[in-house]
């Protein structure tokens, strides 16, 4: 089964803007936030540089959880395309519409994919949490053994877990391979 490699990442964003006024030589400290000017600095004072800090784990299920948000969005929202040069960048008509109608099938195969990602993540989940390897003694292992029985069980239950992630994997591959339309090149 997979092993969990959560990576934690911060990125600190800070920004300080310094601009020469007409008026006396004064230099004014200031940072924009959503198109307006915010001053960092006050008569006498000493300047104020905002931090902004983002924290995230970057893991196989944040990162599938972000692409099913981005789908989401994307369906739910339908954004409208309208190409400036008759669509040939994609392949697409020049007639607009929305991004629904242009890559609907395209789409439905990037769902599918991500659902079985995130079922396959799942049951690797449970598959590490419930790992029992420890055999007391491996020269005397015998499955037919009232005290090795259970232990030969839970081999045969992971080892058929584990058959179904690979099919899971398999079929993610094949929802990639099915990514018909305008993107499909994209891919290639």
């Amino acid at each position: 089964a997979l092993n969990d490699t959560t990576k934690t990442g911060v990125v600190n964003i800070q920004q300080t803007n310094y601009r020469t006024t007409a008026q006396n030589n004064i230099i004014e400290h200031y940072y924009t936030e959503n198109g307006k000017e915010i001053p960092t600095s006050y008569s006498g004072g000493a300047s104020f540089s905002p931090t902004i800090q983002l924290k995230y784990n970057n893991n196989a299920e944040y990162l599938l959880q972000q692409a099913a948000t981005i789908m989401q969005v994307l369906i739910t929202q339908k954004p409208h395309v309208q190409t400036s040069n008759g669509g040939k960048a994609w392949g697409l008509s020049s007639t607009p519409g929305n991004v629904v109608d242009i890559f609907g099938p395209s789409f439905n195969a990037i769902n599918e994919m991500i659902k079985n990602a995130q079922t396959a993540l799942a049951k690797t989940k449970q598959l590490n949490a419930n790992e029992n390897t420890q055999i007391t003694q491996p020269d005397n292992f015998n499955p037919y053994t009232s005290k090795n029985k259970q232990f030969a069980q839970e081999m045969l239950n992971r080892a058929e877990a584990q058959a179904e992630i690979l099919n899971l994997a398999q079929q993610v591959a094949n929802n990639f391979h099915s990514i018909q339309g305008p993107i499909q090149g994209d891919l290639e």
